[in-house]
């Protein structure tokens, strides 16, 4: 874990694969395929389900000849938690697994050290 000097707090755990030690500059990357997978994943899965949930609610009502607004709301409502929670269990899946975590790529030579600190810095907002 290191926090940078700079004005925005960033942390980063990832396995120390390349021996580096306690302020060194390391490279670090992401698969770009498991960004793009991803962001789909929160971005646009929560959006469709919740979609989806709505259509299979006013089709319901229609077929059983209730009020469509209020099935189609409380399906969108029911899909679109259904979709958070399946996203958070995914999201513990691929963390015991280690996909889609960063991965040190290089050590980087010649760059002057940043300080680092195993405690994050106290908040001061």
């Amino acid at each position: 874990m290191c926090y940078s000097d700079s004005n925005e707090d960033l942390l980063v755990e990832i396995d120390n694969t390349l021996k580096a030690k306690v302020g060194d500059r390391v490279e670090i990357s992401m698969p770009t395929g498991s960004l793009l997978r991803l962001s789909v994943l929160v971005y646009c899965g929560p959006i469709l389900a919740m979609i989806a949930g709505a259509y299979v609610g006013q089709t319901w009502a229609e077929a059983v000849g209730a009020e469509p607004t209020p099935a189609s709301i409380l399906g969108g409502i029911a899909a679109l938690t259904s979709a958070f929670i399946g996203l958070k269990r995914y999201d513990r899946a691929a963390k015991a697994k280690g996909r889609f975590l960063p991965r040190m790529t290089r050590i980087l030579p010649g760059q002057p050290a940043i300080k680092c600190s195993v405690t994050p810095p106290a908040d001061n907002r």
